[in-house]
């Protein structure tokens, strides 16, 4: 212990003799292990930590999957759900949810809520119960028997004082009253964000029909059951499925029941973004140690008679290792230090970029096993970038060394310099083709038309309240009443072009569907299952709101109402899938349901075009568009959208009045721009090419300075070779292309092993990529000419440098 403590003061006496390199070195280290200490926040907060329930790596998602549909992450129906308990042999829980929202009324100020209708065995399944108060009872999944709710602990505290004061307590949910039985624990977050948490009502009409398909499913495997048991577990059980309810699941439809961990589907598809910025900020910091571990070659090349003489009385290699070592890390410590600061401000930035986009965003934290990654970091990138110049310094030439005025350093040295050059020039290159081809898919993706028009629009949802959540007749009257006074209201405003509503917008990641039968269409396999199509209610213009293009036919009409003739307008998806040889306007089709087999006939009146609404980099799928007028089963919920000539935002204010009067109890929520609405479908996307910009500019800065770095070196320990050039006649030219030809033979090389590594390094990343291949050849180069660019203005200086020596004090000061 003696002998660190007399090695560490010893290391800071030499780092305060030398302050200009300690301070660079600190620098590229601080940002370097910060910049990997934020990440590492990020990727252990929402991909390493277990979720925050008991034994949460017992939790699993459990879905409906298609061979034929190709649907691998569809939701169950409550007979689904109830089979489900009753079949498998591997869960010791099961519960179901649908998240919602209504209009919370009592002790307090109007407000709309998030609700969440759960089974009474999602908290047992959790393994989580109320903090005051319980749990919802089975007798209480009953109509009638269901008027009860649990409450968020914050929504309690804010709308009663305290947990105990709301219990027992009445709310009134879009005018009707539930009792509180149970207060949520402070802190606890289950998927999406939810204020009140209602029974399923078991009993209700909805919930017996098999193919209403909107019940997300968890389950908790009991001890010890392997995946390959659950897997043969529930392929058992979609065979039930299939050759029990042959009408709903027809073989054909190549039905499958999948499991999946939880913490995986709630993380989605953000693992490997996050993974593939953990791999690029290790590239950052791989160029921070090339670059640290270059200005301690030069500064050991400095310290060759201290080490000589250190020798000469008796020091061994392994001393003189351990003491050049010990300042190596002393120098990523104090770095590692001033990186915490740095990854505390990057994390909130981090955080901030795509707080929707990022799965479990609020267990990200600077906790203790973060700062234990950073001094872990710290110390073995200490010793990474220190080994190499130790192992050099420590064999010093006792001959030359011990000379007066001996300058220079061993070839050895030289070539070790080198190769750190080409490393650094090769890891920017892998980093910056990544950023770029990344950047390519984006600007790609971005430039893909939606199918509508996103332009000067304004969107806003409106929830019409509902008893009980009971839809009556006279509710869906309310419904068609209620949205067709506020779209003429709106129509009357200045500026306004267009109103228009739908139940389900585009891009939101809702994709409802439905069960369909069209006139005179024969499959191309009489066994073939079904027809499933994505089915939408539109109110008002909608498609001239939305900027779509009606191909063929019309849109609706005024007197497209419930007494009329029923009518519906498809896009051209369906066209291409259902009616390929046959003229579409004029068919007929009709949604079936075990509940309604036999709904109307409806005439297709109207072809648009394609909407990309499941993401910009999906296709379109074929859809179907019915007006609200006549076809209103449960659309309480819709999204308007205003065109106008005006500046959307401008707007805003009034459409709020214009609600108003028509009902002014009616709340609005979501009040954004629609070309926000494109922006946010792409927060995951942007969020990773921000940062990956972000480190590719980082990473080419390091390179470049140390370029310089070593350039200068190798220019001043040249001087008396470049005097004596000099001193035989070689030009200012003649030097200058000397040097810059050095310099770009080691960037030339780093370019070589840095455009092979890309390659191959990319392809892992390829999923992330949209119409852009990961071998891109204008991708790769633009980044050659980039790097090559950089690197040369780097070489400049120093080469500059050395066509102004002057060959007699060049050969005076030898």
């Amino acid at each position: 212990m003696g002998t660190f403590v007399a090695d560490l003061k010893f290391a800071l006496r030499m780092l305060r003799r030398s302050p200009g390199v300690a301070a660079a070195a600190i620098m590229a280290l601080a940002l370097g292990i910060g910049a990997n200490t934020a990440i590492f926040s990020v990727v252990d907060g929402v991909l390493l930590r277990p979720l925050p329930y008991p034994d949460s790596q017992q939790l699993v998602a459990v879905y409906r999957t298609s061979s034929r549909y190709g649907w691998q992450s569809s939701p169950f129906s409550y007979p689904d759900f109830k089979d489900l308990l009753a079949q498998n042999h591997v869960f010791e829980n099961v519960g179901v949810w649908s998240d919602g929202d209504a209009s919370l009324a009592g002790s307090g100020a109007p407000e709309r809520v998030l609700t969440r209708v759960a089974s009474s065995t999602l908290l047992a399944t959790l393994r989580v119960a109320p903090v005051v108060g319980r749990n919802f009872l089975p007798s209480e999944e009953l109509e009638g028997s269901d008027h009860v709710v649990l409450l968020d602990f914050q929504l309690a505290l804010r709308r009663f004082g305290s947990a105990h004061e709301a219990l027992g307590k009445s709310v009134r949910l879009n005018g009707v009253d539930y009792q509180v039985v149970g207060i949520l624990p402070r802190g606890f977050r289950f998927d999406a964000p939810a204020d009140v948490w209602r029974p399923t009502s078991t009993t209700r009409d909805i919930m017996q029909v098999r193919n209403a398909h909107f019940l997300n499913v968890l389950a908790r495997q009991k001890p010890g059951v392997s995946d390959e048991v659950i897997a043969a577990d529930l392929a058992a059980f979609s065979k039930y499925l299939t050759e029990t309810f042959p009408d709903v699941y027809p073989a054909s439809s190549g039905l499958g029941v999948r499991a999946e961990p939880f913490l995986a589907a709630t993380v989605g598809d953000v693992r490997l973004q996050l993974l593939v910025l953990l791999g690029a900020v290790a590239f950052v910091l791989l160029i921070a140690c090339a670059n640290v571990a270059n200005l301690l070659l030069a500064r050991a090349a400095t310290r060759n008679r201290e080490m000589a003489i250190r020798t000469a009385l008796g020091a061994g290699r392994a001393r003189l290792v351990r003491q050049l070592l010990t300042e190596s890390v002393l120098l990523a410590v104090v770095g590692g230090a001033l990186g915490v600061l740095f990854a505390a401000w990057a994390m909130d930035a981090l955080v901030s970029l795509a707080p929707d986009a990022l799965p479990r965003a609020a267990d990200v934290a600077l906790d203790g096993r973060v700062l234990a990654f950073n001094g872990a970091l710290a110390v073995a990138t200490g010793l990474a970038f220190g080994l190499m110049p130790a192992l050099a310094a420590s064999r010093p030439d006792l001959h030359d060394a011990l000379k007066d005025g001996t300058r220079g350093t061993s070839g050895g040295r030289g070539r070790l310099r080198n190769a750190l050059v080409v490393s650094e020039v090769a890891l920017s290159m892998v980093l910056l083709v990544g950023t770029g081809l990344m950047v390519r898919s984006f600007v790609r993706l971005r430039s893909v038309d939606p199918g509508f028009r996103a332009d000067h629009a304004l969107t806003l949802r409106i929830s019409v309240p509902v008893a009980d959540n009971n839809v009556t007749d006279a509710d869906r009257a309310r419904f068609v009443r209620f949205f067709g006074e506020a779209g003429a209201r709106l129509q009357q405003l200045p500026g306004v072009t267009a109103v228009g509503g739908i139940n389900v917008m585009p891009l939101s990641n809702n994709t409802p569907d439905a069960l369909v039968e069209i006139e005179g269409f024969t499959p191309a396999d009489k066994s073939d299952p079904p027809i499933w199509c994505q089915s939408r209610r539109v109110t008002g213009d909608w498609f001239a709101a939305m900027g779509i293009p009606m191909i063929r036919g019309r849109g609706f009409l005024p007197s497209d109402v419930a007494t009329s003739p029923p009518v519906v307008v498809v896009n051209q998806a369906w066209v291409t899938k259902y009616s390929p040889d046959r003229e579409a306007i004029g068919r007929h089709i009709r949604e079936v349901s075990s509940t309604d087999k036999a709904s109307p006939w409806a005439t297709i009146v109207g072809v648009i075009g394609d909407v990309r609404g499941y993401g910009l980099d999906q296709p379109a799928r074929p859809e179907m568009y019915w007006p609200l007028t006549q076809k209103n089963d449960r659309s309480s919920l819709m999204s308007l959208i205003v065109r106008t000539s005006r500046d959307p935002a401008a707007v805003a204010g009034a459409v709020r009045t214009a609600i108003a009067d028509v009902d002014a109890s009616q709340p609005i929520f979501g009040v954004k721009r629609l070309d926000d609405v494109v922006a946010e479908s792409l927060a995951q996307r942007r969020f990773t090419l921000s940062v990956m910009l972000l480190f590719g500019v980082v990473a080419l800065l390091l390179a470049a300075v140390g370029i310089y770095g070593v350039m200068a070196y190798t220019v001043a320990q040249r001087t008396q070779e470049i005097g004596i050039r000099v001193a035989l006649g070689a030009t200012a030219a003649t030097v200058l292309g000397m040097v810059l030809r050095d310099g770009m033979k080691l960037v030339a090389l780093g370019l070589g092993f840095g455009g092979a590594a890309a390659v191959a390094l990319t392809r892992v990343a390829s999923s992330l990529l949209w119409g852009v291949s990961s071998t891109d050849a204008l991708t790769y180069a633009v980044i050659v000419a980039l790097v090559a660019a950089v690197a040369l203005l780097a070489i400049v200086v120093p080469a500059r440098r050395a066509t102004r020596v002057d060959p007699m004090q060049a050969l005076r000061s030898e």
